[in-house]
């Protein structure tokens, strides 16, 4: 690993392919579709490790917003809602998120400066 200068094995060298109806969702999904494909699993890992270590795990979204369309964004919220785990997401487009839920922070970062909101 030293010599080629990153690790040659684990989990994240796995090619894993997941099927919709007999084909491949990576070739023959929409956007739209392997988003919120990904996003399950992101649900279905924390799940897993809640019930492994019997602690809810944090859950960190990076941009989860940006392929879906409104409903999808509705669904995944509620999902997020639902679970209970503390949830960090982050996103270009507060538009997007359009929802009000209670106990949410939001924090700005423009040109490096970071405000919040209640």
């Amino acid at each position: 690993d030293i010599n080629y200068g990153s690790t040659t094995i684990g989990p994240h060298r796995d090619d894993l392919v997941f099927f919709k109806n007999d084909d491949p969702i990576k070739i023959f999904g929409s956007q739209g579709e392997n988003k919120t494909f990904l996003i399950s699993l992101k649900f279905t890992e924390a799940l897993f490790i809640e019930k492994a270590i019997n602690e809810k795990p944090i859950l960190l979204l990076d941009d989860i917003f940006s392929e879906l369309d409104l409903s999808r964004v509705h669904k995944v919220v509620e999902q997020i809602t639902k679970m209970q785990n503390q949830t960090f997401i982050t996103t270009t487009d507060l538009n997007k998120f359009g929802l009000k839920m209670d106990s949410i922070e939001i924090w700005t970062i423009h040109n490096g400066q970071v405000s919040y909101e209640a």
